[in-house]
C-alpha cells in the first residue's frame, strides 16, 4: 500500500504490508490464500526434502492448497514469524522478492506440532478497478523444514 505522501513504498514495505494480509488469511481462512495469486501465479509448496513440481493457474493453485499441510487435518494454523526473519528488494518490472521463515503450528490434530519453515514471494503489480496499485503473488515457493532430530539422550530419558 503506497504512503499517504503519494511515494512510491520501499519493497519493505510491500513486503510487510502483504505479509501481514497474507499470514493473517493463511491462520484464519486457509482455503481463501488463493485469492493472492491470478491465472499466471506459479506455486510450489514442499515439506521437508521432498520435491514437489510447481502448479500454475487458479484451478491448480487451490488444488494444491487443498492436498497441502495448509489443508490438512489441522484445525487451525498459526504462523509466527517472531522468530524468523524477512528480507525485500525491488526487482525486474516493479516487482518485489521477499524472503519469509518463521514457525508454523498446526493446531487441532492429535498432537500440535510446530515447524520452521521458508517461503519465497514474486510479488506483481497490479492495478485495481479503483486505479490503486497493490501486488499479487506472481511465485510462491513454501518449504515446511525438517523437524529437528532428537539427540539419543532425550530420546531414552524416561517421560
Amino acid at each position: 500500500m503506497p504512503p499517504k505522501s503519494g511515494k512510491k513504498p520501499s519493497a519493505m514495505q510491500v513486503a510487510q504490508s502483504f505479509i501481514k494480509t497474507y499470514y493473517k488469511t493463511v491462520s484464519e481462512s486457509k482455503k481463501d490464500t488463493y485469492r493472492f495469486y491470478h491465472e499466471n501465479s506459479h506455486f510450489l509448496h514442499s515439506a521437508g526434502q521432498d520435491q514437489q513440481g510447481s502448479v500454475t493457474g487458479l484451478d491448480a493453485i487451490k488444488a494444491a492448497i487443498a492436498q497441502s499441510d495448509l489443508a490438512g487435518d489441522a484445525q487451525k494454523v498459526n504462523v509466527d514469524l517472531d522468530p524468523g526473519s524477512m528480507d525485500a528488494q525491488n526487482s525486474a518490472n516493479e516487482t518485489v522478492l521477499l524472503t519469509v521463515t518463521g514457525v508454523i503450528t498446526f493446531q487441532g490434530e492429535a498432537v500440535d506440532r510446530s515447524r520452521m519453515f521458508v517461503q519465497n514471494f514474486c510479488l506483481a503489480p497490479q492495478m485495481q478497478q479503483s486505479g490503486k496499485k497493490s501486488y499479487y503473488v506472481l511465485n510462491d515457493a513454501f518449504r515446511l523444514l525438517p523437524a529437528p532430530p532428537v539427540p539419543a539422550a532425550a530420546a531414552a530419558a524416561p517421560a
